[in-house]
């Protein structure tokens, strides 16, 4: 992405996907990178302990920090019901190996 500047890093890939969507629904572009790891692991595994960098345009990034921060409880709820979801159904698998 041309003129691309660092908006954000996000400790996964779920937290980008709902940055990116608000992004997106006021079409702003993002893109992601992905530091001090190579993209096969970060495909593999679904996420990186190194968190996920996010990027917008140089003409976007006012309007994006203005959008995060009117919208940053609305995402923070998102984030936070994946994150019980994802540890219920970690608890589960044990059980459904039986």
């Amino acid at each position: 992405m041309e003129d691309s500047v660092f908006l954000m890093k996000v400790s996964d890939d779920d937290a980008a996907e709902d940055v990116e969507e608000l992004l997106r629904d006021n079409d702003i572009i993002v893109s992601r990178k992905y530091k001090d790891t190579e993209d096969y692991l970060q495909i593999y595994r679904a996420m990186t302990i190194y968190g996920v960098e996010l990027y917008v345009n140089q003409k976007d990034l006012n309007k994006s920090k203005k959008l995060l921060n009117m919208n940053k409880n609305d995402i923070k709820n998102k984030i936070e019901k994946k994150t019980v979801t994802k540890n219920k159904i970690i608890k589960l698998v044990p059980f459904l190996n039986r």
